[in-house]
C-alpha cells in the first residue's frame, strides 16, 4: 500500500486499545486502513479519529482516493500548521501543511503566512487539486498583506471537505460580549464566540464549564 499516516500525538483510550509496549501510531494507521476498505470509508475514517482520546496532529494519505485527511484533536492540543497561500509556480494549486516552523523553512515561506489549522472539524482534500479560476472572488485587497494573505486563506479552505466530529458529548455555548477594563486606556469590548465545545469527558466538565 502506498498509504501512509505522519502522526504526532498520544492515544490515551478510546476504540485503538494501546498496549503497554505497542506502538500507538502504528494502531491507528492499521485501524485508518481497515476503515478505508469500508463502503462509507469517509464515514468510518472519521469515526476512527473521532474515538482517539489524547492529544494529537496527523496527516493521512488513503491512496486509493488519492485523498489527504488531516487536522488536530478537538481542543488542538497539537500544532499543525497550514500554508495561507494556494499560489504555485506558474498558477498551479499549491496545498502545504507542517508540524513546526524551521528557521530554513521560514527563510522561504515567512511564519506570518502560516496558520493553524481549525480544530472544529477533520479535514480532507482530494488531489489533484484543480486550479482556482481567475478572477479571483472578492478579495479584500486593502493593501495590507496580512487582509490579502488571510482572504486568500479562507477562499481557498473553503475548498477543503470538512468531516463533523463524532462526539458523543457537544454542547453550544452562545456568543456573550465581555467589558476589559486596563488602566490607562479605554475600556475595550470583545465579543467572545466559542462555536462549539468538545467535552468527551463527562458531565462534570461540562458544569465547571457552563457554571463557573
Amino acid at each position: 500500500s502506498d498509504s501512509f499516516l505522519s502522526w504526532n500525538g498520544e492515544i490515551f483510550s478510546g476504540a485503538v486499545d494501546v498496549g503497554d509496549q505497542q506502538n500507538d501510531g502504528k494502531l491507528l494507521f492499521q485501524a485508518l486502513q481497515a476503515a478505508a476498505q469500508l463502503e462509507d470509508s469517509s464515514q468510518a475514517i472519521s469515526e476512527t479519529l473521532s474515538s482517539v482520546h489524547g492529544p494529537f496532529a496527523f496527516c493521512y494519505w488513503q491512496a486509493d482516493k488519492k485523498t489527504l485527511w488531516f487536522g488536530r484533536d478537538p481542543l488542538g492540543r497539537r500544532s499543525l500548521l497550514l500554508h495561507r497561500s494556494y499560489q504555485g509556480d506558474k498558477g498551479a494549486a499549491r496545498f502545504m501543511l507542517c508540524s513546526c516552523l524551521s528557521k530554513e523553512l521560514q527563510e522561504f515561506y515567512p511564519a506570518d503566512e502560516w496558520v493553524e489549522v481549525p480544530i472544529e472539524n477533520i479535514h480532507s482534500i482530494t488531489f489533484p487539486v484543480a486550479p482556482i479560476a481567475e478572477p479571483k472572488p472578492e478579495f479584500d485587497y486593502t493593501g495590507n498583506a496580512e487582509d490579502i494573505n488571510q482572504s486568500l486563506f479562507n477562499f481557498y479552505f473553503d475548498h477543503v471537505t470538512k468531516h463533523p466530529w463524532l462526539l458523543p458529548n457537544t454542547i453550544k455555548i452562545p456568543t456573550e460580549t465581555v467589558m476589559i477594563e486596563s488602566k490607562g486606556k479605554k475600556d475595550e469590548t470583545f465579543e467572545l464566540v466559542i462555536p462549539e465545545m468538545f467535552l468527551p469527558y463527562g458531565t462534570r466538565s461540562q458544569t465547571l464549564i457552563t457554571n463557573p
